[in-house]
């Protein structure tokens, strides 16, 4: 009776070792893209200034990275440099539009339908507290 019960805690213990290695995997090869999305992609995605459309390179690494996933993992700092909504609006124009409601920063992204300012696309609804 207790080998089982050994048995049933040790299968558990190594299905939930296996999706928490998992997900520690995603984060760091996701934390690599984002280096490599700010770096290549400065000028489209600075703080300051008007929005630059993206260069081929910069969509070609923004296409080949999980944006939703650099949008999720952006701390306060990224913040101080790169702006989260021209993040989100570069990687419409690179064809790898961040989901409806996903969580960049401190933002949540808005459906275009729910801006009300047209003339000026903000594709965020206030800071996620």
């Amino acid at each position: 009776m207790v080998t089982k019960e050994a048995l049933q805690l040790a299968v558990v213990f190594l299905v939930f070792s296996r999706f928490t290695t998992h997900q520690a995997w995603a984060e760091q090869e996701c934390y690599q893209e984002k280096i490599k999305v700010m770096n290549d992609c400065k000028k489209t995605i600075t703080k300051h200034g008007r929005y630059i459309a993206p260069s081929p390179l910069c969509c070609h690494v923004v296409e080949a990275s999980g944006m939703a996933c650099i949008c999720s993992i952006l701390l306060p700092e990224d913040e101080d440099e790169i702006g989260p909504s021209k993040l989100v609006r570069q990687a419409k124009d690179c064809q790898k539009p961040v989901p409806v409601g996903s969580k960049c920063g401190i933002w949540h992204t808005l459906h275009p339908y729910q801006v009300r300012n047209v003339q000026s696309p903000n594709y965020f609804s206030g800071p996620f507290v």
